[in-house]
């Protein structure tokens, strides 16, 4: 195990970090770890289920991918069962997809 730095008060245990200690992880953005969204960009989503589109769209005004949630959701109302989404980030150069579970409202 390796000791890292945080504040203790216990008398020898100065500058390490106890297991028991809360540990604060730092704020992440709310976009996909390396694949950042800003406002602005020019994101494109698809959403397939059983090999045929369900729902495209086009947007570029969104903060992070919680938005994008909302706007997913709004588009593929009463829409239920397993998907795939497609995203594609223009601006940015990147495209991902991932497996996605829609549940009726």
């Amino acid at each position: 195990m390796t000791a890292t730095t945080c504040s203790s008060t216990a008398t020898g245990m100065r500058g390490i970090r106890r297991s028991f200690d809360p540990y604060l992880r730092p704020a992440s953005p709310a976009s996909k770890g390396d694949r950042p969204i800003c406002y602005g960009d020019r994101l494109f989503a698809r959403l397939v289920m059983h090999g045929r589109t369900v729902v495209e769209f086009m947007v570029n005004s969104i903060n992070d991918l919680s938005e994008l949630w909302g706007e997913l959701r709004r588009h593929c109302r009463g829409i239920s069962g397993l998907a795939k989404l497609y995203l594609r980030n223009a601006s940015r150069g990147w495209s991902m997809e991932k497996p996605l579970m829609l549940y009726p409202a």
